[in-house]
C-alpha cells in the first residue's frame, strides 16, 4: 500500500502575500488607482458568476491584492495646495506658530552630558500661523523641543498651539518639515486627549512598570536604566555613551521590545502555568491575557504587537485541535 501525502494548506500566507504584493505594485505609481479598482470589480464579478473561479485560489488572491492596493493609494497623502509641504519652500526657515493634534507618542532623547535633553513627536497639522494671519493647511511635520528634562507634559491625541522655528528637516526617517523650539517657548494645550486612548493606557502602564523596576536599586541610576531598556524598551533614561557601546557591538537591537521578549515572557509564565497543573489545550487561554498586559506595559510597540498576534494563533491552536505552524502566525501577524 502506497504512502499517503498529507498537502499541508496554508491560506493565510498566500493572503498575506497578495497584501504584500498589492501594497509593492502600488508603491511603485506606475498604475493609476483607477486600474485597480476596476480589476477588482472585475474578478469580483467573475468570483461571484463563474464557479470555477470560486474553487480556484489564484482569482482570490488577484482580488486581495487589488484591495490592498486601493487601500495603499488612499492612504498615501497627496501634495495638494492645502498642504503643508506644497507649502514647504514658502515657510521653510520661517518663525510661526502651528495647531494640530500630537500624532505619535513623543520620544525622549537626553544629551551626552547631564539629565537635559530634547523631546520630539509627529504633529499632524490644522493650520498655521504667521503675522497675526491663520492658514488652514493639512499634512504631519515633526516637532521638536530642546532643552528639556525627562518629564513631559506632552500626550498623543493633544491638540496643541506651539511656536518655533519651521525648517526642513536634517534628520533621516521623519517628515520633510520640522518646528524646531526650545524650552519655555510659547506652548497651550487646547484639548486633552481623548478618554479611550489604548496608547495612552499602555504609556501610562509603562510608565508605572518603570517605576516598579526602580525599587531597592535607587542608588544605581546606570543598572535601573539598562533593566528598564531590557524589559520595557524604556530607554530615555539611557546615556548615550551606554547605546554607543551597545551600538559598536552590533547588540543594540535587543533594547526594542519584539518577539524575543514577548518568546521569553511566555516561557517563563508558560512554566509557571504547567507547575499550577494548567492542562496544554487551556495554556493559551491563561497564556495570552498574561502577553497582553505585558506588551500594554511595554507601550504598545508594533513588533510587541505583532509578536503576541503570532503567539495567539500559535498558543490557541491545540485547543481548536489543530497542530501550532509557525508560517501562518508570522502571515496572519
Amino acid at each position: 500500500m502506497a504512502p499517503t501525502t498529507v498537502v499541508v494548506r496554508r491560506p493565510v500566507v498566500g493572503v498575506a502575500c497578495a497584501v504584500a504584493g498589492g501594497m509593492l505594485l502600488a508603491s511603485t505609481g506606475v498604475l493609476p488607482i483607477g486600474f485597480f479598482f476596476f480589476v477588482c470589480v472585475f474578478l469580483l464579478g467573475c468570483i461571484g458568476v463563474i464557479p470555477a473561479c470560486r474553487t480556484s485560489g489564484l482569482p482570490i488572491f488577484m482580488l486581495v491584492a487589488g484591495v490592498a492596493a486601493c487601500r495603499f493609494m488612499v492612504a498615501v497623502p497627496t501634495v495638494s495646495p492645502s498642504s503643508i509641504h506644497g507649502m514647504g519652500e514658502a515657510l521653510a526657515g520661517a518663525q510661526c506658530r502651528v495647531v494640530g493634534k500630537v500624532a505619535g507618542t513623543p520620544e525622549f532623547h537626553p544629551y551626552a552630558s547631564g539629565s537635559r535633553g530634547a523631546w520630539s513627536f509627529p504633529l499632524r497639522i490644522e493650520g498655521i500661523g504667521r503675522t497675526n494671519q491663520w492658514i488652514r493647511c493639512r499634512g504631519e511635520i515633526d516637532v521638536r523641543f530642546s532643552g528639556t528634562g525627562s518629564r513631559s507634559s506632552f500626550r498623543r491625541g493633544q491638540r496643541i498651539v506651539v511656536a518655533g522655528l519651521l525648517d526642513r528637516n536634517l534628520f533621516p526617517g521623519g517628515h520633510p518639515l520640522r518646528l524646531d523650539a526650545a524650552q519655555g517657548q510659547d506652548v497651550e494645550i487646547l484639548a486633552p486627549p481623548g478618554r479611550f486612548s489604548p496608547l495612552e493606557w499602555g504609556r501610562a502602564w509603562r510608565e508605572a512598570a518603570a517605576a516598579r523596576l526602580e525599587v531597592d536599586i535607587e542608588t544605581l541610576p546606570l543598572q535601573q536604566a539598562v533593566l528598564k531598556a531590557l524589559v520595557l524598551g524604556y530607554r530615555k533614561e539611557m546615556p548615550q555613551e551606554t547605546i554607543a557601546k551597545f551600538r559598536r557591538t552590533g547588540s543594540v537591537h535587543i533594547f526594542a521590545i519584539s518577539g524575543l521578549h514577548v518568546g521569553i515572557v511566555g516561557l517563563l509564565l508558560m512554566l509557571v502555568l504547567k507547575t499550577v497543573g494548567i492542562p496544554r489545550d487551556w495554556l493559551g487561554i491563561w497564556l495570552i491575557p498574561l502577553l497582553l498586559v505585558y506588551v500594554v506595559s511595554t507601550g504598545m510597540k508594533s513588533s510587541a504587537l505583532r509578536a503576541l498576534a503570532m503567539a495567539a494563533v500559535f498558543l490557541l491552536a491545540p485547543r481548536f485541535r489543530r497542530k501550532p505552524d509557525i508560517p501562518s502566525s508570522v502571515a496572519l501577524a
